[in-house]
């Protein structure tokens, strides 16, 4: 059988990107499991990335791959599309050589941002009138739309995908919600096919020497218990409400810690180390800030639960939450957005704005529950398994790349 030629505009390591990195080990695995060869087609010189560990998997600039599109070399087209300044050169190529566009975000206002007024140096305090025919149903469509911030266009529904719906052949979507949203942004009646998020495998399992080694590391008493909230530590994540939650629940158990395992912007972090203080609880608040792969994997194995809350959602997939299932940590959720369709018995779900007692209450509940601890492990690890890479690459091989 010949094998396909796939080009795939995405973002790549070292770029720091979760795209960057998700992509290399999904499309690495379509390229083992399918007859399937991917030519990766990254914004600057290929030499600069890491190189592929797959010989199925080539790394190409610009301008080579529009002169294999233009001679029609390929397949298939795939632009991975987000709402960061990552995806203004893939943003560009599918005006010019259409493809399934795969929206990792269905919120690109912050794109959109960056891309008008940074990359153009246009004025932004009014919507670019190229985007007027996709923002006509938002309120005051033709003003600062751009500038709102993110709970204001959640309140008022405001997405923009619709013109890179427009410029897809078909489109890629992370859940149901997503294609909801998608099909009522998009005006189009181009084919949704719904991927879910793929959860990877874990490096093992790491031991009690392990957080040993990283309690010492951030001068903790080895029989501390974290409570840990993953990611990127942003407004969105809902971090003082974290931090008020477990203020309560750290009165009741003098051993609890809580870590935010991920970067964040300094006058945020020194923000929330503040108001920990207040609540008397600053010394049991840790921020590591961004960890590499091991240490991340150690707070996972030493965590009593995690702790991930989102929003408003941009229609994204959360890769941290999935890190978390696929670690068999109880982990509590936001219902809201797609997380709303992971299966119950993987996650506790909160409501999109809890408060911080309720939060509290369902900490406590996992902290203080053995039992209910080993039936989320058991939940959360059945789920990932069934978004395993393997299992994702698969779904996309047959259900984009083979589809009639």
């Amino acid at each position: 059988m010949r094998r396909k030629l796939v080009a795939v505009c995405s973002p790549f390591p070292p770029e720091k990107s979760g795209i960057a990195d998700y992509n290399k080990r999904l499309l690495g695995e379509l390229c083992r499991r399918h007859p399937v060869e991917t030519h990766i087609v990254v914004g600057g010189d290929p030499a600069t990335y890491e190189p592929s560990d797959v010989p199925q998997m080539t790394l190409v600039s610009v301008r080579q791959f529009r002169w294999l599109a233009e001679h029609g070399y390929y397949d298939s087209i795939i632009h991975c599309m987000g709402n960061s300044p990552f995806h203004g050169y893939i943003y560009d190529l599918m005006k010019e050589h259409p493809g399934t566009v795969w929206l990792h975000d269905i919120r690109l206002t912050d794109f959109y941002r960056w891309y008008y007024q940074r990359h153009l140096g246009r004025d932004i305090s009014k919507l670019p009138e190229e985007l007027e025919d996709w923002a006509d149903r938002y309120p005051d469509h033709k003003g600062d739309l751009l500038l709102r911030d993110n709970v204001i266009q959640h309140q008022q529904g405001i997405y923009l995908a619709g013109e890179v719906a427009s410029l897809a052949e078909g489109l890629i979507v992370g859940s149901g919600y997503s294609k909801e949203l998608i099909q009522i942004e998009g005006k189009t009646e181009v084919p949704v096919a719904v991927i879910p998020l793929a959860a990877a495998a874990r490096n093992g399992r790491p031991t009690q020497e392990d957080w040993e080694s990283l309690a010492r590391r951030y001068r903790l008493s080895s029989d501390k218990i974290p409570i840990v909230s993953v990611g990127i530590v942003a407004p969105t994540k809902c971090p003082e409400a974290i931090i008020d939650a477990f203020a309560s629940v750290a009165s009741e158990d003098n051993d609890l810690v809580l870590v935010f395992v991920g970067p964040s912007d300094d006058p945020y972090m020194r923000e929330l180390e503040r108001r920990a203080t207040n609540l008397a609880i600053g010394e049991r608040v840790l921020f590591p800030g961004y960890v590499d792969e091991d240490e991340f994997d150690a707070w996972l194995a030493a965590c009593r639960c995690a702790v991930q809350l989102r929003f408003p959602s941009n229609g994204e997939s959360s890769a941290a939450i999935l890190h978390c299932l696929a670690a068999g940590v109880p982990t509590i959720v936001s219902d809201h957005g797609p997380l709303r369709e992971l299966p119950d018995e993987a996650a506790i779900k909160v409501p999109a704005q809890v408060e911080p007692a309720e939060l509290a209450n369902a900490m406590q509940k996992i902290v203080s529950n053995q039992a209910l601890r080993l039936r989320l492990r058991d939940g959360a690890l059945r789920y990932a398994k069934t978004v395993s890479m393997e299992a994702v690459a698969d779904r996309l091989w047959t259900e984009v790349l083979c589809a009639p």
